[in-house]
């Protein structure tokens, strides 16, 4: 609606950072290092404690309409695997099925798939639902994307 929306100057800057970059799975220590910059020093849950905010502010609490999406709301609703990748014009060629996210309900499936000769692990994404998500690096350091599967679903 056309209703005025107050930011703080970090809340802005994180808006205006995922609005350049829509569609594409950031990680808290690409944002702290592009929105905060690269001598900050605390804690990564800042992130967190900021887009938290900045939903409250933004999104319609009655509305299903989400604008700040996480990985895990993907898996939750509609995907047994979260897959990385780096180039829009070879997805598969360039995924990182390694530091992945995959539902625990597929264990089953995956080990069918093993025991079926399916060695090639990006044979085996290409035969389970799968969400690509572009990453915006070419190469994922191994800070990022740790810690993503819940205990729920190890």
């Amino acid at each position: 609606d056309d209703k005025e929306v107050i930011l703080t100057s970090k809340e802005f800057a994180l808006l205006e950072y995922f609005m350049t970059h829509k569609g594409v799975a950031l990680s808290r220590d690409k944002l702290l290092t592009e929105v905060w910059g690269y001598s900050y020093v605390g804690e990564t849950r800042t992130v967190d404690v900021h887009i938290r905010y900045l939903r409250k502010k933004i999104e319609d609490p009655n509305s299903n309409e989400k604008y700040i999406e996480t990985i895990f709301s993907q898996i939750d609703v509609n995907y047994q695997a979260i897959v990385p990748y780096h180039d829009e014009t070879n997805r598969l060629k360039t995924s990182e099925p390694l530091h992945s996210i995959y539902k625990k309900e597929i264990i089953a499936d995956i080990e069918k798939l093993v025991n079926d000769d399916i060695l090639h692990i990006k044979g085996l994404i290409e035969k389970i639902d799968t969400k690509f998500v572009l990453i915006d690096n070419k190469k994922i350091e191994k800070k990022e994307f740790r810690n993503l599967n819940r205990p729920e679903d190890i």
